[in-house]
């Protein structure tokens, strides 16, 4: 009989291990007489439930005991094993009693595998911490053997302890295999618990890692690999660590896999860092590579996303992955391997667009929090590309940019909700209409080539606002899009061609098409090499437009187009789904037989020896019977798969042939080529009944049988695949993305289900030629485009002064910056002054967002006052913060905006605030009004400048109730418009404002004029003063960068105690201007005479 380790082996007596000694004596005696009685009767090979019988009473006493350490007989039996020690052979027989108890005492009651101590760890907790204790973590293995059906096993999986780890944590680190075990049985948020430690045990304040992320973690899934010198014909020791090295890899990619299949959700989560498990990998990734150079030669060392260079200490700081003790020696040399990080790399990127939507996507690729420096924010100019577009929004690209979210361009000048439909060339068509339709390509094309060049190599989301006269050439849209890996593509082309989506956009996860109804269209879409052979597609999208169809056909051929499209989808993924699941079985197969195989020769080498483990030989004998069975059940599920691969070949067909108008009778008497192996050449799929060593590739299965399976022959599968697959296998649905293996040995990503999400067919198609005429968009006529500002007397004598001033030559002067607060600019409008504006401004947009940047204003107002500061002072560096998205109306009322605004001002050491608006306080806005207040006090305290615009009188009767301006600080000014000739405006109130600066009479600024002009006035004014200190005064601008003393400069300007600000009293007349030392001369006289110094 087996009896359990002598004294030599153990390093305390049973009563004193662990924390044995704050235990009650009757608790842990009982405990030990019960484990004793068990070993005693091993060789009786009682049943679990006669064992049940005996011992329930003896159970009832020592199952739980609460306030112990050791809570449960199961936390007991973990000290318990923790406190032996094995011999180096690791006998398992030695483990046989506790196996035994575990599964009594779990039978007896379920929920002690839920139970926690203080520390809230279960058993299963302190069993899978035990990472250098093997025998330890078996009895993890026990207790989900036992246990991993019940309610009670998947709830303690779901158990955090202190640290915020659950057992899945603790799995992935220190027993993967374990892990695999224990990911299908788990609940769903056991895969979004995170840890508040890394596994080296530093804190963490803000959030850590999930399970997914710790498994794709770089160093872990790094390897050694023998760089064996013989090559072909290895070394005993090399081909054995090979061997080690491809399990080693499969368990690690298996794990990921396993991870994403069950608990996807986790594939968004974000840790302290605001990184999702990609982000993760690639920053673990890019450290790792930073630390091991010569790691750059093997490794996809290219970086294909913005990856945040910010130290975070949510990561574990985990070394290479270990393939394991015991390890045969090899005199030759040892390489890292990186098969495994790249598989997990691609995983991670294919499940990011096949989880769900685009916002989905852009959570996965650049996490919740936009970056600082705008990487991460859509490229969207949101007016017409022009030649000179690129150049003007290049810098909206930082540089460091891998992948952007969304690139979202306008090519011609009509709106973007003109009617769409299909061009006809005719003879009313000019030369010049042509002419322009060229530069519309063009442009558009150097602006992807722009793209390029900032070194952009990814776009997830293109949107395209086409020509709805004349659309782009196949030609164009295939030169933008080639290359750039385009998964969400929304260009309104009409009946873009099937080809052109194949060459540009082969990986596309949503599209959508714009039909005007044609059947020849439909058709080259439902085809077999259509939109069928997009693997990843997950949702398409039906927008009509204008053609040559009544409206009853085009509703009529859209359903027959969508039913035949959804039917073939689900067949071909069907199809493509068992192929994937022949290659699963061929590799099971093949690892059962080697493992049969290395069973066979440990046994003839122990009988060889004579050895005396004879319960080893035993249990191994029993394993290879049970080996060889389930290999004789995977070898008849390959044999079954065969017949449903051809019928499903047999309904593609069926389809195929009724698009083309061939009648079901007719396809059966012809002869048709198998869709088997036109699959088979497209995918480059290989499978085979030879197993290849390492699984890298496999022979033609070669089919004996001729012909095609009549659905008939289907029987009940025939109903299930008319009614859709549920895509059931063994541990549950199949993932929503799995893989095929290819004869180049890459991978065929193919996501489960397919869509068609909406059919925009409410406003029906109607005879071309009533189509609504262009309309221009804001800010690109000719006219706007051309100088704002004409001659006025006070602008020309500030425009001769700047001239006389050089500015441009003050190489040393950093440039004074200056808050614009507004509705966006048009960087179109400023050609050659884009290098005056700080980029980004605010806010900066997240990822997946709507709304237009700030480089985009709705109504031009913010440009034209951009315009204006840049008159006053050319070289002051614009930070444009923009109210309001895609309504500008909705500024007026958006206090809590305009707070975030402001305080990013001061964050960005702004020295001066322009701030052309008003909002009225009321009790729906009153929070975001304090809010604002509060930012603008703190704007005071840091001597930032500030001016806002006086309220128009037309509007508000007094401004008691209206903010900036009614804030409790002298330190805001007020500023109203005035005349040419110094008088005030009709509509401002003098007793209400500061100072008054030009606001009428300037040409072209129409409503954009009166005291919003003058505020901006105002704040380029102070900038030049500003700037003139910077660059003509050794002492700096501290004595004049205050409010208080630019106030007073600017009351000794106000002839004759008016508030007319006469700054040709400090610059001079345009025809005889100072310079900037006499400015700076004369400000800080005032300044002292008012006692500012």
């Amino acid at each position: 009989m087996a009896r359990r380790p002598p004294p030599q082996f153990m390093k305390t007596t049973v009563g004193s291990i662990g924390n044995d000694v704050t235990q009650a004596p009757d608790v842990l005696a009982i405990r030990s007489r019960l484990l004793t009685q068990i070993e005693q009767n091993l060789d009786k090979n009682l049943t679990i439930e006669q064992l049940i019988k005996d011992h329930e009473e003896t159970l009832q006493k020592c199952a739980e005991k609460k306030d112990d350490d050791d809570v449960t007989i199961l936390h007991w039996i973990v000290g318990q094993v923790k406190g032996l020690v094995f011999p180096p052979d690791g006998d398992m027989i030695l483990l046989k009693p506790y196996e035994i108890l575990i599964q009594l005492s779990m039978k007896y009651d379920e929920q002690l595998v839920a139970v926690t101590d203080k520390a809230k760890e279960t058993a299963l907790h302190r069993a899978l911490k035990s990472r250098d204790k093997a025998m330890v973590l078996t009895l993890a293995s026990y207790m989900s053997n036992y246990g991993g059906a019940t309610d009670a096993f998947k709830k303690a999986l779901s158990i955090a302890n202190t640290n915020g780890e659950n057992p899945l944590h603790l799995a992935v680190a220190n027993d993967k295999f374990l892990a695999a075990e224990l990911i299908p049985i788990a609940e769903k948020k056991a895969f979004l618990q995170k840890r508040n430690l890394t596994l080296d045990g530093s804190p963490v304040t803000r959030g850590g890692n999930t399970p997914l992320h710790d498994a794709v973690h770089f160093g872990t899934a790094v390897f050694e690999i023998p760089d064996c010198n013989f090559h072909e014909n290895q070394c005993r020791g090399c081909g054995e660590l090979s061997e080690r090295f491809d399990e080693s890899v499969s368990l690690a990619i298996e794990l990921v896999q396993k991870l994403t299949h069950h608990g996807s959700e986790a594939l968004k989560a974000k840790n302290g860092n605001d990184e999702s498990p990609y982000l993760y990998h690639l920053r673990t990734k890019g450290e790792y590579l930073k630390l091991d150079p010569k790691a750059e030669g093997n490794a996809k060392s290219e970086l294909d996303i913005n990856i945040r260079l910010t130290p975070a200490k949510v990561q574990d700081s985990a070394t290479e992955g270990k393939i394991g003790h015991g390890v045969p020696t090899t005199k030759c040399g040892i390489v890292k391997g990186y098969e495994a990080t790249d598989t997990i790399e691609e995983l991670l990127r294919e499940w990011a667009f096949a989880i769900g939507s685009f916002e989905d996507a852009c959570s996965c690729f650049f996490g919740e929090n936009p970056d600082e420096d705008g990487r991460s924010s859509p490229f969207r100019p949101g007016y017409p590309v022009l030649q000179s577009s690129p150049e003007v929004y290049q810098n909206l690209i930082p540089e460091g940019t891998r992948v952007l979210s969304h690139v979202d361009l306008c090519v011609s000048s009509y709106v973007k909700d003109s009617t769409l439909e299909v061009h006809h060339p005719n003879a009313s068509e000019t030369e010049s209409d042509i002419d322009q339709w060229n530069r519309n390509m063009r442009n558009l094309k150097k602006m992807f080539r722009m793209i390029r060049k900032r070194q952009v190599k990814q776009i997830l989301k293109v949107t395209i606002y086409d020509n709805p006269k004349r659309p782009c050439s196949d030609e164009t849209i295939q030169a933008c899009l080639e290359g750039f890996d385009v998964r969400y593509l929304d260009w309104n082309k009409p009946d873009l061609s099937i080809d052109v989506i194949h060459a540009a956009c082969p990986r596309l996860a949503e599209i959508k098409l714009y039909s005007s109804g044609r059947k020849s269209v439909f058709s080259g879409w439902t085809s077999n090499t259509g939109l069928c052979n997009l693997h990843q597609l997950k949702c398409l999208d039906i927008k009509a437009v204008r053609g040559l169809e009544t409206h009853d056909h085009y509703t009529e051929s859209v359903q027959q187009f969508t039913n035949e499209l959804e039917q073939k989808m689900r067949y071909m993924r069907e199809k493509l789904r068992l192929t994937c699941e022949r290659q699963e079985k061929m590799i099971q197969v093949e690892n059962i037989e080697r493992s049969i195989r290395s069973g066979n020769e440990w046994l003839r080498e122990q009988r060889e020896a004579d050895s005396s483990q004879k319960s080893q030989i035993q249990e191994a004998e029993e394993w290879i019977v049970s080996s060889e069975s389930q290999l004789h059940i995977h070898r008849d599920g390959l044999r079954l798969l065969g017949p449903r691969l051809r019928s499903l070949d047999h309904e593609i067909e069926k389809l195929e042939m009724r698009s083309h108008g061939i009648s079901s009778t007719l396809f059966e008497e012809i002869r048709v080529i198998s869709i088997q192996d036109l699959c088979q050449r497209d995918i480059g799929i290989v499978e085979a009944e030879c197993y290849s060593s390492r699984t890298k590739g496999y022979g033609t299965i070669h089919d004996v049988s001729h012909g095609v399976i009549s659905s008939s022959a289907l029987g009940e599968n025939s109903a299930e695949y008319q009614q859709g697959q549920s895509f059931d296998r063994a541990d549950g649905p199949w993932p929503g993305l799995f893989q095929i293996k290819r004869k180049d040995g890459g991978r065929i990503s193919v996501v489960r289900d397919f869509k068609i999400r909406k059919q925009d067919l409410e406003d029906p198609p109607t005879e071309p030629g009533n189509a609504a005429k262009p309309q221009n968009l804001p800010g690109n006529s000719a006219e706007s485009l051309s100088a704002i500002v004409t001659p006025n007397r006070w602008i020309n004598a500030i425009e001769a002064f700047v001239r006389k001033a050089g500015f441009s030559n003050l190489k040393n002067s950093t440039p004074v910056k200056v808050a614009l607060i507004d509705d966006g600019v048009n960087l179109g409008n400023l050609i050659g002054q884009t290098e005056n504006f700080q980029i980004p401004g605010w806010p900066i947009l997240k990822s997946y967002s709507n709304d237009r940047p700030w480089c985009h204003s709705e109504g031009n107002h913010g440009t034209e006052m951009a315009k204006l500061i840049l008159k006053m002072c050319p070289n002051a560096k614009l930070l444009v913060a923009k109210l309001g998205g895609k309504d500008m109306n909705a500024r007026l009322d958006n206090a809590t905006d305009a707070a975030e605004a402001v305080k990013w001002a001061i964050k960005n050491k702004v020295d001066v605030i322009s701030m052309s608006w008003s909002l009225i306080k009321s009790n729906n806005n009153k929070e975001g009004v304090k809010q604002l207040e509060d930012q603008i006090q703190l704007a005071a305290k840091a001597n930032i400048i500030m001016y806002c615009a006086a309220p128009d009188q037309k509007y508000y009767k007094g401004n008691g109730e209206i903010v900036p301006h009614s804030t409790d600080t002298k330190r805001i000014r007020i500023v109203g418009a005035a005349k040419e000739n110094g008088t005030k405006s009709n509509d401002v109130a003098t007793d209400q404002v500061d100072y008054l600066f030009p606001g009428e009479g300037i040409k072209d600024l129409g409503e954009k004029g009166g005291s919003s002009a003058a505020t901006a006035l105002a704040a380029g004014f102070a900038a030049l003063i500003l700037s003139c200190y910077k660059g003509f005064h050794d002492k700096g601008i501290s004595s004049v960068a205050n409010p208080d003393h630019m106030h007073y400069v600017m009351e000794s300007l106000q002839p004759n105690g008016k508030k007319w600000v006469n700054a040709t009293k400090l610059v001079g007349m345009d025809n005889a201007p100072r310079c900037p030392k006499y400015v700076v001369s004369y400000c800080e006289s005032v300044i002292t005479t008012n006692g500012g110094n």
